[in-house]
């Protein structure tokens, strides 16, 4: 299972607080960003090699290939009026969707 830190804040009932994209993170809300510590102390990662240089490079490698489909973002950006609106609302209701898992 893909938990993490910010969900389990969801959960418990705290909000999502407002969008923010983070460079080479990408999208992002409040709860997230606070959860980003707490995350990379108890990745596999870091207690495998206590690291924050593993820890950034595996996150940056999962956040490109979980993005990297260029066909859907294609497909996706064609069918939005509103790009940044529409890639928001899509992001925010992943979360919650995970959250409620």
């Amino acid at each position: 299972h893909n938990e993490d830190f910010g969900q389990t804040l969801g959960f418990y009932g705290v909000g999502a607080g407002p969008h923010i994209v983070l460079p080479f993170l990408g999208p992002s809300n409040l709860r997230d960003i606070i959860s980003i510590y707490p995350n990379s102390v108890t990745s596999f990662s870091t207690l495998a090699e206590d690291s924050w240089g593993v820890y950034l490079t595996s996150t940056t490698i999962e956040q490109v290939n979980a993005y990297s489909d260029k066909t859907q973002y294609e497909k996706i950006k064609e069918n939005a009026i509103d790009l940044y609106p529409y890639l928001r609302d899509l992001y925010e209701q992943k979360r919650q969707r995970e959250v409620e898992e």
